[in-house]
Order: C-alpha cells, then sequence, then structure tokens
C-alpha cells in the first residue's frame, strides 16, 4: 500500500482527512485504545508495485470535465459534487494507477498529458484504473472490534463485522484487512490471521484498505477506447489548441485492440466438479500441482491440465503446506459426510521461455471478444520443450503486458523487441472460472 503524509487524505496511513494534523497521530488514544498510526519518514516517498489485480477500473467520458483535484502524485484531493468523478464513484484519497491502457506514474503531469493526447486522437472515452485509499490504526487494548471472512472473489480478507473503537476510526464492512504489522496476509488461511492477531504484541499496528464504493458497477478492464503502448508519451510543449487533429472521420473507425488485465481474468482458478464415487486419475506433487494426468480419466474428461494447482477445495481455500495431504483429508472428510461430489478450484499454469533468434518458433492472432493475443502455430519442437499448444495466452513480451495492442501493434512490438527475448504464456483455463457463490463445506471442515 502506498504511504503517503497527513495531507494526502484517506490514501495515508495516518489519517482520512486532509485538515488533520500530523500530531493528532500520536495523541493519546480516545476510543478504547485505537489511533491513527504515524507513518515513517521512509515510508512517507514509499510507492508499491503496480498489482492491477486490486485495481478499480471506471470509463472516463473525455467530453465532461473529471472534477477531480489532484496532489502532484495523482491521489485525488477534492471531488466537485455532481460531477463526473463523484458521480463514477472515485472516493477522495484515491490514487490513479493506470490511464488510457499504461501503467501511470505517480506524476499528475503526466495524466494531463495522457488525457489530452487522448483527446487528440479524437477519442471519447478513456479507461482510468485506481487504488482505493489505505489507512493503519494502531490498536492498544483487545477485543480489536471487528471479525473478517476470506472472499475468495477478491482473495482477500473482508471485514464483515464491526463496532466501538474499530468503527469509530473507519473499519468499516467491506473494508480489506491488509497486513499486521507491515507482513502481508495473502498466503495465510483465516486461522492463521486470527492467530497472529491473538499473539500480537500490544499495541499493534494494522491496515486496511478503503471498502469498494457503493456507485462503483464492476467493468471489464479495457473496455473503453484506449492509447497504444507502441505511441510515446507526448510533452505538453504547446497549448492543446494549436495541436492536429485526427480527421473525425478516422476517430470512428473502431479498431479491435488486446484489453489491459485481460491475462489476469484469463488466469483466474478453474472450478471442476469431481465424482467423489470415481477415480480422479491425478498423479499430485506435495504442493498439489499436477504431474500427470491420467488418459480416459475422470480429470481427463473435465480437460484438467499438467501444471496447474489446486488453490481451493469445496470452495475454501488450501493453504498453508503441505497442500496435497490437506487436500486428501478434505476429500476423505467429505466422503464420510455422505457428499457424492465436490470442486476443486485449480490455478492454471504459466510458462516463461526465451527466444534468441527470428522467426519465432510461433504465431498469435488477437481474440477481440476476450481481448487477448492467443497461440494461433506453435513449432513441434517450441511446443515440446515449453509445454505450450495452441490457445494460451501471450501474458507477457520482454517483461510487459501486450495490453491495448491492435495485431499491427503487436506485430511491431515482435518485430522491434530485442534479442533474446523472455515470453510468458498462460495456459487456457478448463472448467468454470465463476467463483462458487457458497462454500459447499464448512469453516471447520476446511480448517481441520
Amino acid at each position: 500500500p502506498r504511504t503517503r503524509t497527513a495531507k494526502t487524505t484517506a490514501t495515508t496511513t495516518t489519517t482520512t482527512t486532509a485538515s488533520t494534523a500530523p500530531a493528532a497521530a500520536t495523541a493519546a488514544p480516545e476510543n478504547g485504545g485505537v489511533k491513527r498510526a504515524a507513518p515513517s519518514p521512509e515510508a512517507k516517498k514509499e510507492v508499491a508495485p503496480l498489482d492491477v489485480s486490486k485495481l478499480i477500473f471506471v470509463q472516463v467520458d473525455l467530453s465532461q470535465p473529471l472534477g477531480i483535484g489532484f496532489d502532484d502524485s495523482c491521489v485525488a484531493e477534492k471531488l466537485a459534487p455532481g460531477k463526473q468523478g463523484a458521480n463514477l464513484g472515485i472516493p477522495k484519497g484515491a490514487f490513479i494507477r493506470y490511464l488510457a491502457g499504461r501503467p501511470l506514474p505517480a506524476s499528475t503531469k503526466r495524466l494531463a498529458q495522457r488525457m489530452q493526447r487522448a483527446k487528440d486522437r479524437g477519442l471519447k472515452e478513456i479507461t482510468l484504473g485506481f487504488e482505493l485509499p489505505t489507512f493503519a490504526v494502531m490498536f492498544d487494548e483487545r477485543p480489536f472490534g471487528f471479525s473478517f471472512e476470506w472472499d475468495e472473489s477478491l482473495r482477500r480478507f473482508v471485514v464483515s463485522f464491526s463496532r466501538g473503537a474499530a468503527e469509530d476510526q473507519n473499519v468499516v464492512v467491506g473494508c480489506l484487512l491488509t497486513s499486521i504489522e507491515g507482513d502481508g496476509l495473502d498466503a495465510l488461511s483465516k486461522q492463521e490471521v486470527q492467530v497472529k492477531l491473538k499473539q500480537a504484541t500490544l499495541p499493534v499496528r494494522i491496515e486496511f484498505s478503503a471498502p469498494r464504493p457503493p456507485t462503483i458497477t464492476t467493468m471489464a478492464m479495457g473496455t473503453a477506447q484506449v492509447l497504444s503502448d507502441s505511441e510515446a508519451e507526448p510533452e505538453v510543449t504547446e497549448p492543446a489548441a494549436k495541436r492536429s487533429r485526427p480527421p473525425a472521420a478516422e476517430a470512428e473507425v473502431p479498431v479491435a485492440r488486446s484489453l489491459p488485465g485481460a491475462v489476469l481474468q484469463w488466469s483466474r482458478p478453474s472450478q471442476v466438479r469431481v465424482d467423489l464415487s470415481k477415480p480422479m486419475g491425478i498423479f499430485f506433487d506435495k504442493e498439489c500441482r499436477v504431474e500427470k494426468v491420467g488418459p480416459g480419466s475422470q480429470a481427463d474428461t473435465l480437460g484438467v491440465q499438467p501444471g496447474s494447482q489446486v488453490c481451493a477445495v469445496g470452495g475454501r481455500p488450501l493453504r498453508p503446506a503441505p497442500l496435497t495431504a490437506k487436500m486428501v483429508k478434505r476429500i476423505q472428510r467429505a466422503k464420510k459426510k455422505g457428499r457424492t461430489s465436490i470442486t476443486l478450484s485449480f490455478e492454471s499454469r504459466s510458462v516463461s521461455t526465451v527466444c534468441s533468434s527470428r522467426p519465432f518458433p510461433f504465431s498469435a492472432e488477437l481474440d477481440a471478444t476476450r481481448g487477448l493475443f492467443l497461440l494461433k502455430e506453435v513449432s513441434e519442437d517450441f511446443a515440446a520443450s515449453a509445454g505450450l499448444a495452441p490457445g494460451a495466452a501471450v501474458a507477457c513480451v520482454g517483461g510487459l503486458e501486450p495490453a491495448n495492442l491492435s495485431e499491427k501493434d503487436f506485430a511491431r512490438v515482435l518485430e522491434g523487441v530485442e534479442l533474446p527475448c523472455e515470453f510468458s504464456f498462460q495456459l487456457s483455463p478448463f472448467g468454470d472460472q465463476a467463483a462458487l457463490a457458497e462454500p459447499e463445506i464448512s469453516e471447520s471442515e476446511g480448517e481441520q
């Protein structure tokens, strides 16, 4: 999470109001042993690496004012009531990280340049991605006054109940529980987080992310028109009115492009329902990764792929290690309870390989529906060595996601990339990628 001084409002780890003085962060607690945590001097300059999965995307109408006042680092300080930003649900303290199809540096000047560039090209709308504000609370006594649950669709711990001192510090239902004393929680089970909270030495610093605003509606990343990664970021050297604009007719011609974050959506866990009365036909390693699928087996029929890894059983996350032993025990308990089937969630495999010469041993074409470049043809040697087949998605070229590229843009990228070049591919999903509406097993079954 990005930490800023008290002046940067709700994105800070100090306070949720721009008017609160830094000294208030270290004042004696007056709310049942809870106070805002003051950031360290080093943390004030820290900007976390971009994680697209944590961004919220909205579609901006370029013909209307955005109505947001930013600080120098793209953090929303003021929102004009009734204007586009407020109507879209962008909250005060939001940190803009993605715009017009590319990651955005922490520079409001660059944000203005990119929006002007989009207008100059005749685009009517672009996609904007932002991080929700984060804040930290220092708890001096127990109980902390909140509870949480694991949300499989968000793959985050979400506050499910809040009262008293925690609620007074804006820890409300829907907030994401992100860290305890600076330690991330994504790799822990709920039981482990509970133990960590119980054993933490007081005072303990707990960090949260603000809940998703209710006015935000879910949209696919990159559904709006965007700028190509192949275009240079322009510098504003003259008034926008003097810049040449492309003919209106050209701006109206739709061009199919890949979508930012589409690979992330493509890599979401695949759900398959296993018949417990039949052998699965899968050989696992100790970490529940599929080593081999028996020909003609149940798993083969379901499309399970070697290299994929079980991440949940019955809708409950499978962690920590040893994963395979936990999975076997969970399936055995399901059988004893008389269950005839259970859902396994698999994380699909990604493949990285280096190509040192042209022509590359594969070809790819744009799937405009999914917004991905998928392998069309693969040489036999390359398929055998890398374990790839037609249908896999091109995830990275030289470390960059091929987002917002037309097929011509993508061809230029392949022609101009320096050799040797590392390519990453995401194998195609199988089964159903929709998360279970309700876990099939109880929490106690999942944690035993």
